[in-house]
């Protein structure tokens, strides 16, 4: 509402007037903004963040305007501002609805797995990109929830069917690749999350009238860079170094992004959000790929999986099945075919109840694809 300072201390005529002027100024804008386009106030939709050093007002309204007080903190645009609490409980909030339409979505997988999949990847896995974007929540409750997307998937495609905790780590890599990596382009919403916060703040950066908070933001800056730093397997925690693929998509540190906020400079090549995201999640996933390709040779595995594992990350066309036009019914694979096929992308069993000849292989119960008429997901 107002960048001025507030007093500090106990509640006297300086608190009362910096309530009066600060909301006197508020309906001033909301006048001048809002009212060529008819827009009127709500009495239940203004709310008055409250920060806990500062004293409550004593009076119910101001300029006839009726206060809703709070500490906590407001929803605007969907998006949480006040205490880490009211934060993480909006995303819980949000995720527990996402977790209610996955229950849905599993009952379409038993007729139409390849349309599971796709809906999983692009409706359920997307949505609290947006809320992510904008503010920093717990990384548990992120992580819950990426879990909760890779259990799903592993529900459908091995219903009552014990996985090894091996398997399933290399399993849930595969599927984290993008599909041109040979994943199922579930990307995590933890690498997601720290990317997308950096873009919002160097898009913000052109914006003048947000000059003045910039370093008001400088400590939500300094988690995201930490957590990137973590992800890319940077040694600082700080600093993106110059021989580092994520130097020409970043500024270098936190302090950087700051000053261009504040200074509200022109950078020299413009910054599009949509372009550094799919650059950085790019950069994300063939490091994971090098990964799952070293861990595969470390466990020794047998040549037959070793090879699978590089076919499979080495653009492979497989996936295409899981972007496949299916507004044609003969594009559409049955769903017992389709179950083969995806469980043999991510390296798992393709026939769960019987084992394959090759028992002695501890990794390889993979059966051989079945003959299917039209090859139409070859």
């Amino acid at each position: 509402m107002t960048s001025q300072p507030p007093p500090m201390g106990a509640y006297d005529e300086k608190v009362e007037n910096f309530y009066k002027d600060s909301i006197g100024r508020y309906l001033k804008l909301k006048t001048q903004i809002g009212g060529p386009h008819g827009s009127r106030d709500h009495p239940d939709k203004n709310w008055l963040l409250i920060p806990w050093y500062l004293p409550l007002p004593k009076k119910e309204k101001y300029h006839g305007m009726k206060l809703n007080v709070t500490r906590e903190g407001i929803v605007a645009g969907g998006i949480p501002i006040g205490t880490e609490k009211l934060c993480d409980n909006h995303f819980t909030e949000k995720a527990a609805a996402i977790k209610k339409r996955i229950t849905a979505l599993e009952k379409l997988a038993e007729l139409y797995p390849i349309s599971y999949t796709r809906l999983l990847t692009d409706s359920i896995n997307v949505p609290l990109d947006y809320f992510r974007a904008s503010i920093n929540t717990s990384k548990e409750l992120i992580k819950d929830f990426d879990n909760t997307v890779f259990q799903s998937l592993i529900r459908v495609l091995y219903p009552n069917y014990p996985l090894n905790s091996q398997r399933l780590t290399l399993m849930e890599t595969i599927a984290r690749l993008k599909l041109r990596n040979g994943g199922f382009d579930l990307i995590p919403l933890e690498a997601k999350a720290p990317l997308s916060l950096v873009c919002n703040v160097l898009t913000a950066t052109k914006c003048p009238l947000l000059s003045a908070f910039g370093h008001n933001l400088e400590p939500e800056i300094q988690l995201a860079y930490k957590e990137i730093c973590r992800l890319f397997g940077i040694e600082s925690e700080t600093t993106i170094p110059k021989d580092h693929p994520l130097f020409t998509v970043f500024p270098p540190t936190a302090k950087d992004v700051v000053e261009m906020f504040v200074s509200n400079q022109e950078q020299l090549i413009p910054f599009i959000p949509k372009k550094a995201m799919k650059q950085a999640t790019n950069i994300f996933c063939n490091q994971q790929k090098t990964a799952i390709r070293t861990d595969a040779k470390d466990l020794d595995l047998d040549p037959n999986d070793s090879l699978h594992i590089k076919v499979i990350t080495s653009h492979s066309q497989l996936t295409r099945i899981i972007k496949a036009d299916i507004s044609r019914p003969e594009m559409r694979i049955p769903a017992t075919h389709a179950l083969v096929a995806l469980r043999f992308i991510l390296w798992g069993p393709t026939d769960p109840p019987r084992w394959s000849r090759h028992t002695q292989r501890p990794l390889a119960n993979c059966l051989p694809l079945p003959q299917i008429r039209g090859a139409y997901f070859f």
